[in-house]
């Protein structure tokens, strides 16, 4: 189907954009908040970040090392085209009706 992003509207990267906001969210929130396994996190994050859907920064707090992802500019250009383009179905009563 045109217009639909396989990289992002995979179910777990789905949800991670989701639920995040404007500013930075830790890894641990995200582990937290999805029930994934840091490993499984961890290869969604790099999915994300190598199509340039968000941003990651790596730091130091105190000896540990914390994550931050942020996001998601691309994202709001990618839903803007899908409402593009499926707008006409989304605005329709009929439509709605039937599967919303």
């Amino acid at each position: 189907m045109n217009g639909i992003d396989p990289v992002i509207h995979q179910p777990a990267r789905l949800q991670l954009m989701a639920i995040q906001e404007d500013g930075w969210v830790d890894f641990s929130t995200l582990k937290s908040e999805l029930g994934l396994t840091d490993g499984n996190l961890g290869a969604h994050i790099q999915k994300l970040e190598d199509a340039n859907y968000v941003k990651v920064k790596k730091k130091f707090v105190g000896k540990r090392p914390k994550t931050l992802l942020q996001g998601p500019t691309k994202v709001a250009q990618h839903l803007q085209r899908i409402e593009k383009r499926y707008g006409r179905f989304l605005a329709n009563d009929r439509f709605i009706h039937k599967w919303g």
